[in-house]
């Protein structure tokens, strides 16, 4: 099986990659490890990855494709993968295409998932809310440290 799996940030992708990827044993390969592992590899590819991401830019549809295809030139994928967050542009869809045309393959299927808009919001919602307590309850913390530091200095009263 040769899977893309596509759909918005909070669709539950990765969920799903993971059910997939063990029913039919193929490893799940997200844009983000691709260019982790590229970058720790200290290859030549990597270091152009690194070099992008340091910059601050966006990594290119060309170098992103480059990094697609030297991942899925391992051996663990011979018999098949996800791609999670790849193709993400018309560009890099047509690259894979491409790529895979040359290879004598093609994907055996391109899931969407569609998730409704409200049920997205609702769990931005709930991940913002997780995300900004932990941050206040960090800030409370630093500034009971903050204040004690003074205190023990006689600057302050706590």
């Amino acid at each position: 099986m040769r899977i893309v799996l596509l759909g918005p940030p909070g669709a539950g992708k990765g969920t799903q990659a993971v059910l997939i990827c063990k029913r039919y044993s193929i490893p799940h390969i997200s844009t983000g490890e691709m260019l982790r592992d590229a970058v720790a590899s200290g290859s030549e590819l990597g270091k152009a990855v690194k070099s992008v991401l340091d910059s601050g830019e966006l990594v290119t549809d060309t170098l992103i494709m480059q990094v697609v295809a030297d991942r899925l030139g391992r051996d663990d994928c011979s018999r098949g993968y996800l791609l999670d967050g790849v193709p993400r542009t018309v560009a890099q869809a047509e690259m894979l295409q491409v790529m895979l045309k040359e290879r004598g393959s093609s994907l055996s299927s391109v899931v969407q998932l569609s998730v409704p808009e409200q049920v997205l919001e609702l769990g931005l919602l709930a991940l913002a809310a997780g995300f900004l307590i932990k941050f206040w309850k960090i800030l409370i913390i630093a500034a009971l440290a903050f204040g004690g530091g003074f205190a023990k200095i006689g600057r302050a009263h706590v």
